[in-house]
């Protein structure tokens, strides 16, 4: 009976180690299981003007759902398709520039998890029964891009992570999305004249020669902005000549116009069509306007004076 008895003892005993040495696995943290639900397009809802200055940033979210386990989690982006740097959206082969924030005041980019920090990070925490977490962030297109008009994208990697005291560790998930935006089609036109700049609207200047003389030039300059062709139109008042005031009044100075090189006689209304300033892929038209004299032999002392109207026609 005894040695039955220390034989059924030693069993119960080795099933009790045997229980001990699995107890620790069965205690550890289960495996952070966290996944992305839903990330949204990044489609920016407004058409892209580079002259609409100071428009606020556009919010978008992204939701972390869990299959198991939760855990501290950091989510970050890397930076798209184009080299690194500045993020850009491409159409053909123009790019509009873009950036995307982890808050509404926009004093951080929300980039990937090289830096080691979650500065650049949105952050998040499961904790209680919920089973998913929704986090936000912000995009932005800085202003003053005149760019081609049409549909700009990019491709970003959103890259989730767990948090392993407070530093991003493992890789969760990924999720490549497409960002979007449309650029408008613009154009602004502004004239200097004397170094003055003003929108081309209203009486926009005067050029005074004081006392003419045969071949003398003033001008001005008109600067034309944008993605649109337009159409630089020239009338005169009194067909490309000085009219004479007082007792001058019957007495005349022709002259011609000269637009960037080409003279142009104004005994009709003058045209000249140009391209957009993005189509050589410039942001800017540049364009300079005189005025030349013509024979004043024949011309009685006095005042002389002819209004000029500039328009310019988006095309």
């Amino acid at each position: 009976m005894s040695v039955r008895h220390a034989s059924l003892l030693a069993g119960l005993l080795a099933g009790l180690a045997g229980a001990a040495i699995l107890a620790p696995a069965q205690g550890e943290a289960a495996a952070c299981r966290l996944r992305f639900e839903s990330v949204n397009q990044v489609q920016f809802p407004r058409q892209y003007d580079p002259f609409d200055n100071g428009k606020p940033s556009t919010r978008f979210e992204i939701a972390v759902a869990r299959d198991g386990a939760g855990c501290d989690f950091a989510v970050g982006a890397d930076s798209g398709q184009q080299p690194a740097g500045m993020r850009r959206m491409a159409s053909g082969d123009g790019t509009l520039a873009y950036m995307l924030y982890t808050g509404a005041n926009r004093s951080r980019p929300l980039l990937d998890a090289s830096g080691g920090g979650t500065e650049t990070l949105l952050t998040g925490r499961f904790n209680g029964n919920k089973d998913t977490d929704e986090l936000d962030f912000h995009g932005e297109i800085p202003d003053g891009q005149v760019v081609s008009a049409g549909r700009y994208a990019d491709m970003v990697t959103f890259i989730l992570y767990e948090l392993e005291g407070g530093i991003p560790g493992a890789v969760l998930d990924t999720r490549m999305i497409r960002v979007e935006a449309v650029a408008a089609p613009v154009a602004s036109f502004e004239v200097v004249v004397d170094g003055a700049r003003r929108k081309l609207q209203g009486t926009v200047g005067k050029l005074d020669f004081g006392e003419l003389e045969t071949g003398e030039r003033l001008g001005f300059d008109l600067e034309a902005t944008g993605n649109l062709g337009y159409e630089i139109e020239i009338e005169s008042e009194n067909g490309g000549q000085f009219v004479g005031q007082g007792e001058a009044k019957d007495s005349v100075v022709p002259y011609v116009i000269v637009i960037d090189g080409r003279v142009l006689q104004l005994g009709q209304r003058a045209r000249v069509p140009v391209e957009a300033a993005t189509t050589n892929r410039r942001s800017l038209n540049q364009h300079r306007i005189e005025i030349e004299i013509g024979d004043t032999a024949g011309a009685v002392a006095g005042k002389y004076r002819d209004d000029l109207t500039l328009t310019v026609t988006a095309q």
